[in-house]
């Protein structure tokens, strides 16, 4: 448009302008072809300072797009880093798997010493039966009444029959009491104390089997509670460290890239600058004429020796033949 306003600018230089580069080399050529010296030699040595700039400028912004892309790349990265730092510790902090773990252990503990202890109740309800057996077949031996006769000496009762002659009054001294039988007492009194002992034993048996039912229960939850916790944990914690990696490479590659763009040194070099001709080509005219004069020359030589041959040729041959 500066330069040619009056041309059909795209079409006009198609046909005029023409940029190549050579296989695996960094030289660019630019050609441009017109009967305008002076203008011609201006536009392509504005042209390469407008692809110089353009280059130049279209360095400066790529590199800066890819610099921001990984500084975006590292923010987002630190970002998930820290999403995934506040979720670990939430989790760590709403999910205390040491604490489970204590508690678990003291149930599994407490399971132990109570499947001891219903061996032990079983131990002793044995012994306890055993005893209580013996027990039952003394009592069953022994008589739970007894009869104790009272009576009074023969001296006493000589001196009563002296003294007063009714016999039936007499007899009425001697009487037989009935009273309960201490030892049978006693074997009831144990037999019941026995039977407590029992029941005490069998009471507990059942708490100690329903307690052992129910931390059975506790303890697989709790077990399921931990492994799902663990295995959860153990999930948020690779995310952590993927997150935590992937930030530190971001950083890394980050500085170094910036460093290396840094240290970069573009240099486009102007090989060969368009130079206006002062002393155009003009045709030789003496050069010419010489070149035709030979040229003519030979050509007359030819033309006679031509002629000569043509005169001395026997030409009857070739009519005979044909």
């Amino acid at each position: 448009n500066e330069h040619y306003p009056e041309k059909e600018n795209t079409t006009y230089l198609d046909n005029k302008f023409n940029i190549n580069t050579e296989e695996e080399s960094q030289i660019v050529n630019l050609n441009y072809t017109d009967n305008e010296p002076r203008k011609t030699a201006l536009v392509l040595n504005e042209w390469f300072n407008k692809f110089e700039n353009e280059v130049y400028s279209y360095l400066e912004n790529n590199n800066q797009d890819y610099l921001n892309s990984l500084e975006n790349k590292k923010d987002s990265d630190y970002q998930k880093y820290i999403s995934n730092l506040n979720e670990y510790n939430n989790f760590k902090k709403d999910n205390n798997i040491s604490l489970l773990k204590s508690r678990l252990n003291r149930k599994e503990n407490r399971l132990v010493r109570l499947e001891e202890s219903i061996e032990q109740l079983k131990n002793n309800i044995e012994s306890t039966n055993a005893e209580l057996e013996v027990v039952n077949n003394q009592l069953s031996n022994t008589k739970e009444f007894l009869i104790k006769k009272e009576s009074i000496t023969d001296e006493s009762l000589n001196k009563l029959q002296s003294i007063n002659q009714n016999q039936t009054l007499i007899n009425l001294l001697t009487t037989e009491n009935e009273f309960y039988n201490p030892q049978y007492s006693n074997l009831s009194d144990k037999k019941n104390n026995i039977n407590q002992s029992l029941t005490v034993f069998q009471i507990d048996l059942k708490n100690y089997r329903n307690e052992i039912n129910d931390l059975e229960k506790e303890i697989v939850n709790l077990e399921n509670k931990i492994n799902d916790l663990e295995k959860k944990e153990e999930i948020l914690k690779d995310q952590l460290n993927n997150s935590k990696g992937n930030y530190n490479s971001s950083i890394n590659k980050y500085d170094n890239e910036r460093q290396n763009l840094i240290e970069k040194d573009y240099n486009i070099e102007l090989i060969s600058k368009a130079n206006i001709n002062e002393q155009p080509v003009s045709p030789n005219y003496k050069l010419n004429i010489a070149i035709a004069g030979v040229l003519g020359l030979m050509l007359s030589v030819f033309i006679v020796f031509f002629k000569e041959f043509i005169k001395n040729a026997d030409l009857e041959q070739y009519k005979e033949n044909n």
